[in-house]
Formats: structure tokens, C-alpha cells, sequence
């Protein structure tokens, strides 16, 4: 019985002086358990902490719960493998605040990397009206951002023009299109009305420009009036082999000159279409808007030469003759 009281001594002495070999470092006070070696103290009082002490760097390098080959004293990110960064900003996936982003970039230092920020530039903590929408980026304040019925980007609580689009505005005067009584110019007219509806409702841009309708006067206020009273495929019908016959009758009595337009815009689609995709022609269209007689057409011809110009003019003159006599001059 007493030897075997030794043996059991000796055999417990043995197995402590491998469990403190790796926590011995000659000091006088030394660590005793691995235990005390990993408890981020420094028992041994030589102002190393344990994990950081040469004599007990083994202890601590031999503990890795996670398995991922880093000593947990070491880990980046505890449970999970350091190893696997997919996107190598150094903070290992199983920890990333912003996959497929960096990290560590923090420009407006909120503790989101600036891949993830909500609102680059402003703290995204700070949201008074707890919507989602950080102060800094909050599009109506005091009210909840998500809520827009309208879907224009514009929160309901802060919607002008209720039903409509906000972001449109096209004379800038605060007033979207959509609630806009004249959204072409802040000085409303029936001719900026005219072209908003056909340009913008009825897709075709720029048409009063190649026209040659002048809003800032009164000329052209009888055909916009005709205009507005159409139909989308009434007005698409004026460039057409069979115009809309009422609006080409209002057109008409408006000015008698109006039957050359009509006229040209049945008879010569494609020269016309042609001079619209042409700076040159289209100068000339607007210049001999305003000519009375043949002379000063050819000047417009002259001054805007262009083969589109000379097309328009000749096809003009052939097909339109006795309704273009101001243009072309009397028929022979």
C-alpha cells in the first residue's frame, strides 16, 4: 500500500511539471496552472501578461477552440476560421461588418465602413425619427422616409405635388410637372402649355422648336389652343398622308398659312423628317417662318444651306405649290 502511495506521488508530480513546463520562466514567481497562463494576468509579476510571457507561450499558443490555427489569445474572430477573408480587407468573413467591402475604411468614422454606410458622411446611429433614415441623409425629418405612395423617391409627409412625381421639374420653379399648371416656363402661356402636351405627353421632343413656335408672343396662341384641344393621335396624324380633318380645319383658320404647313407635313414626311435631325434645316424652318414672300425664303435657304434645306425647299415647292405661295411663289 505504501509504495503504491509513492507511485501515485510521483506519477502527480510528473504530470504537473508537464503541465507547468510551458509556464515556467525562471521568475521566482511562477504561474501554476495553464489556467493561470491564459487568464490575461500576470501572476508571475514580471509585467508581462501571461499570454504575452515567453514562459508561458506555449500554454497559451496550444489553446485554439475554434481551431482555425490562431491561439485564441491571438484570434480576430473567436468561433470562427481567421483564415477565410473572401474579401481581404483583414477582418475574416465569419466577423466582416460589410461583406464584399472594406472594413476598415471609415471616413466618417460612425463604426460603418464606408461599403455599408447608410449615409456616407453622417453618423448612421444617429436617426431622431427612427424611420432608417440616419439624420444626416433623412429626406423628411420627423417623419418615416419608407412611407412614399407615390413612389417618387419623395416621403408622403414631404410630397408637393400628391400622385405625382417631385423629381420632375422642368422650369425649375418648386412646382413638379405633374401639379405644374405650366410646367415649361414659370411665366405661363397657352403655348408653353401646347408644347409641355405635345413634346412631353404626346413624345415629340423639340417639336415647337422645329416648328417654329415662338411662345414669347401671342402668334402662336390660336394653333396651341387647336393643339390642346387634340388628341395625341390627332397631332401625330399632321405628319401624316390623311390628316385629322378637324384639326387641320382649326389649324387652318388660324392663319391661312397654316395650309402649307399641313400641306408639307402630309406631302414631304421624309424630307421633313430629315430637316428635324438637322441644325442647318431646322435654322431654316425657323427663319422662313417669318418670310411673307420667295425672296426671303431663299435668303433663309442661303444663310442655312444644307442638303436637308435644299430637300425640304424643293420638295416644298413641288408638292405644295398652291398652298405655299408665300414660300414658293405663285404656281406657273
Amino acid at each position: 500500500m505504501r509504495t503504491l502511495k509513492i507511485f501515485a506521488t510521483l506519477f502527480l508530480f510528473s504530470l504537473s511539471s508537464i503541465v507547468l513546463s510551458g509556464c515556467d520562466d525562471g521568475d521566482t514567481k511562477k504561474e501554476t496552472t495553464v489556467a493561470q497562463c491564459t487568464d490575461d494576468a500576470d501572476n508571475d509579476g514580471d509585467a508581462l501578461i501571461d499570454c504575452e510571457d515567453p514562459g508561458c507561450e506555449a500554454a497559451c499558443a496550444s489553446l485554439d477552440a475554434d481551431d482555425d490555427g490562431v491561439p485564441d489569445h491571438l484570434d480576430v474572430c473567436a468561433g470562427h476560421d481567421d483564415g477565410v477573408d473572401a474579401d481581404n480587407d483583414s477582418i475574416p468573413d465569419g466577423c466582416d461588418i460589410c461583406a464584399n467591402g472594406q472594413d476598415l475604411v471609415d471616413n466618417d468614422e460612425d463604426g460603418v465602413p464606408d461599403d455599408c454606410d447608410a449615409c456616407e458622411g453622417s453618423d448612421d446611429a444617429l436617426d431622431a425619427d427612427e424611420d432608417g433614415a440616419p439624420d444626416g441623409c433623412d429626406l423628411c425629418p420627423e417623419y418615416d422616409d419608407s412611407i412614399d405612395a407615390d413612389g417618387d423617391s419623395i416621403p408622403d409627409e414631404c410630397d408637393i405635388c400628391a400622385d405625382g412625381d417631385d423629381t420632375h421639374d422642368a422650369d425649375s420653379d418648386g412646382t413638379p410637372d405633374d401639379c405644374d399648371d405650366c410646367p415649361m416656363t414659370e411665366e405661363c402661356n397657352v403655348c408653353y402649355e401646347a408644347c409641355y402636351y405635345i413634346e412631353q405627353q404626346c413624345g415629340y421632343p423639340n417639336a415647337c422648336a422645329a416648328s417654329g413656335f415662338d411662345c414669347t408672343t401671342e402668334d402662336d396662341f390660336c394653333e396651341s389652343e387647336c393643339m390642346l384641344d387634340a388628341s395625341c393621335s390627332a397631332i401625330a396624324s399632321m405628319i401624316s398622308q390623311t390628316p385629322d380633318e378637324d384639326l387641320e380645319a382649326c389649324i387652318n383658320a388660324c392663319d391661312p398659312n397654316n395650309a402649307c404647313t399641313t400641306c408639307v407635313g402630309s406631302s414631304c414626311q421624309e424630307s421633313l423628317g430629315a430637316c428635324y435631325q438637322d441644325t442647318a434645316c431646322q435654322a431654316f424652318m425657323a427663319c422662313s417662318e417669318n418670310c411673307a414672300d420667295p425672296a426671303c425664303v431663299e435668303t433663309c435657304a442661303t444663310n442655312n444651306a444644307s442638303t436637308a434645306t435644299t430637300n425640304l425647299q424643293n420638295c416644298t415647292c413641288l408638292n405644295c405649290g398652291t398652298d405655299c405661295t408665300h414660300l414658293c411663289g405663285a404656281p406657273n
